[in-house]
């Protein structure tokens, strides 16, 4: 029996009904599944790598929320000593320049 490849320019149908026709051999089978089996693992270790990644950028993204919560918290108590001497300084001396400094800082 002669086969024969299906062209690229032939109909979907005719092209299915070819390859109905044809046979494959045992050994084409086995390596076509051993190909298929390891696609799949290929595509498992893909979506494992996957995972562990997810899971690395949310602890570190965890970190970082933590991470701005105590430098936030850090930096309240110098500003606010910062505030309060700004006002002292604008109450004593009236100076227009303090108001500029005020605003920046707020």
């Amino acid at each position: 029996m002669e086969q024969r490849h299906v062209l690229e320019t032939e109909s979907p149908v005719i092209a299915s009904e070819q390859c109905m026709s044809m046979k494959p051999t045992y050994e084409a089978l086995e390596q076509w599944v051993k190909e298929l089996e390891e696609k799949a693992l290929e595509h498992k270790q893909a979506e494992a790598n996957l995972q562990r990644h997810v899971a690395e950028l949310e602890r570190a993204n965890q970190e970082l929320k933590q991470f701005v919560y105590v430098m936030s918290r850090d930096l309240e108590e110098p500003l606010e000593i910062v505030m309060t001497y700004l006002r002292f300084v604008e109450a004593r001396y009236k100076r227009d320049w303090i108001h500029w400094a005020m605003s920046t800082l707020i």
